[in-house]
């Protein structure tokens, strides 16, 4: 039976306002808008694109709206067969729909993470609805929405933020079919084609994973209930012709394009790589979901951590049990693949929430030293974070002392009654101070300090000090040594990317229209292939800084060819 109050001391004020967010569907899922864009929005439009992923999903979509093409992926002269195309319509859709076009800044193509974002924190409502009470889904809601993991994914041009949307769907769908499979003859129609439009969607984004969280949960229900027969309800015939009809038109289109290389680096590379191996050093062994759960899941987490023997006392229940396996044998799963990524976790999170939320309003969250310490421990971590962003500003920003000062002065307020509700380790007020401690957080540093640490973004400086440099209009442009995504994103599709003797022969070739962009090196290559073609060259600008994508410093000069009364001498 749902409970619609959360079960300790609050303030009349505040339980005032809770009431009347739980009295309208509306104005809960204003609150939860409203409360997800002050976590998301802070640097969302001034952090430049990052590497690599983002920089390489945003790049490739950008060329499909460049091309026209909206069944085959290049990033620049190569083809990008690493994700399915679905994430991609929805970048160059944003793009193209912002008038923009190819010229769309970073944030364009972002605009489809921040929607599955939003979309994630009301369906993660939407679900509480269904499984505890209008009360367990908005506190539930509210946690995903502060969240760390999320946050991060809403401010990334990938995959992930829409994915768990639609992932959310699904579940969703099976969670109402599920509970209701004693009360009625049939599933709601609405249920069964609902997830099956879900999943194929999912499908085209990411491939396997929305079917992988699907597929387990409906397993783990029926070894846990010893009764598949209520699986007929998802009308699998049918629904699988959905999934068909939805996703097999580009698979063929792109099995027959790319002569089957689609499957090879989608599946025998990619997936089996993750698989298998660590892929690009992120291998970890198994328990590291578990042991970074606290830390990306934050602030929720230390509410999640309390909530747990609740859980387990509830576990017969089958809204919680329905949750258990949503969570359970995919998460294990993920912890024994070999590669780990923290978003890797990131579908099973809306269920934590819920069970966490689901037993903070009925008054079953553990108190005593376990609350009161996972509680100070997440404000300790804000102040922490805020400290490292200082340190950060100092280090690799402009800013000075007195603005890293400031930074830490403004969270360390915040979290002064947030540390005085964890002392007392009460709910709800302590979750309503972390989630605004969670807010001036993320504004101080994703809204302040990020977007001003120029030396982790050294593309946007070397495109600037590229159209500084040219030569003529619409140069062409050679990149030597340092080939990150997020500078071919700076620079345009038309660079080049090469090796010291490929950017010399550029110059030699077009002097009148060509910049180098050479790393240190690649400088000694460079220069031996100029002295062999006879070209002189005159060094613009020096670019330094820290390649994001892998913590290398780096230092990039900017040449053009000398003029013509130079060559000769």
């Amino acid at each position: 039976m749902a409970v619609d109050t959360i079960a300790a001391p609050t303030s009349d004020r505040l339980d005032k306002l809770w009431r009347s967010l739980l009295a309208s569907h509306r104005r809960a899922a204003a609150a939860i808008v409203l409360f997800a864009l002050v976590c998301v929005l802070p640097g969302f439009f001034t952090i430049p694109p990052v590497d690599r992923d983002e920089a390489r999903f945003a790049q490739t979509s950008r060329q499909m709206v460049e091309t026209g093409d909206l069944v085959d992926l290049h990033f620049l002269d190569g083809h990008r067969y690493k994700k399915p195309i679905g994430i991609y319509w929805l970048q160059a859709g944003a793009a193209v729909l912002s008038g923009a076009g190819a010229d769309a800044p970073i944030a364009i193509y972002r605009l489809p993470s921040l929607a599955g974002a939003l979309a994630a924190a009301l369906l993660t409502y939407a679900a509480g609805c269904v499984l505890f009470g209008r009360a367990a889904g908005l506190l539930a809601a509210l946690f995903m929405a502060g969240s760390v993991i999320l946050g991060v994914e809403a401010r990334l041009a990938k995959t992930d933020a829409v994915l768990l949307a639609l992932t959310l769907g699904c579940q969703i769908a099976l969670a109402r079919i599920y509970l209701r499979r004693a009360d009625e003859p049939a599933a709601p129609a609405v249920a069964v084609y609902g997830f099956w439009l879900a999943l194929a969607a999912a499908i085209l984004v990411k491939g396997p994973i929305a079917p992988l969280v699907a597929g387990l949960t409906l397993a783990a229900l029926a070894i846990a209930d010893r009764d598949a027969r209520w699986l007929a309800r998802l009308r699998p015939i049918t629904g699988l012709a959905i999934v068909v009809a939805v996703v097999a038109p580009w698979l063929t289109a792109i099995t027959l394009l790319s002569d089957g290389a689609f499957w090879g680096a989608s599946v025998g590379q990619d997936l089996a790589g993750k698989i298998a191996a660590g892929q690009e050093s992120h291998g970890a062994p198994p328990g590291t979901h578990l042991a970074v759960f606290f830390a990306i899941a934050w602030p929720g987490a230390a509410f999640a951590l309390a909530a747990a023997p609740a859980v387990w006392r509830a576990r017969h229940e089958p809204a919680v049990r329905f949750c258990l396996a949503w969570i359970v044998p995919g998460w294990l799963v993920f912890e024994a693949v070999t590669t780990k990524l923290p978003h890797y976790t990131l579908p099973f999170y809306p269920a934590i929430a819920l069970l966490t939320a689901a037993m903070a309003v009925r008054g079953a969250v553990a108190g005593g030293r376990l609350l009161r310490g996972g509680l100070l421990l997440s404000v300790a971590i804000a102040v922490a974070l805020a400290i490292a962003a200082a340190g950060a500003l100092l280090h690799f920003g402009d800013a000075g002392p007195v603005t890293a000062a400031a930074l830490v002065a403004v969270v360390a307020a915040a979290a002064v009654p947030a540390a005085i509700a964890a002392s007392r380790g009460t709910l709800p007020q302590a979750a309503v101070a972390l989630l605004g401690l969670a807010a001036v957080l993320y504004a101080a540093v994703l809204g302040i300090a990020a977007p001003t640490l120029q030396t982790l973004f050294p593309a946007p400086r070397i495109a600037a000090a590229v159209a500084g440099s040219a030569p003529c209009p619409a140069p062409r442009v050679a990149v030597a040594g340092y080939a990150e995504p997020g500078l071919v994103f700076a620079l345009g599709s038309n660079v080049r990317l090469t090796d010291g003797a490929g950017a010399a022969s550029l110059l030699a070739a077009d002097p009148a229209c060509a910049v180098a962009v050479v790393e240190a090196r690649a400088r000694a290559a460079f220069e031996a292939a100029l002295a062999a073609a006879g070209t002189a060259v005159t060094t613009r600008a020096t670019v330094t800084g820290t390649a994001i994508g892998n913590g290398r410093r780096i230092s990039t000069d900017i040449v053009v060819a000398a003029p013509a009364t130079e060559q000769g001498g």
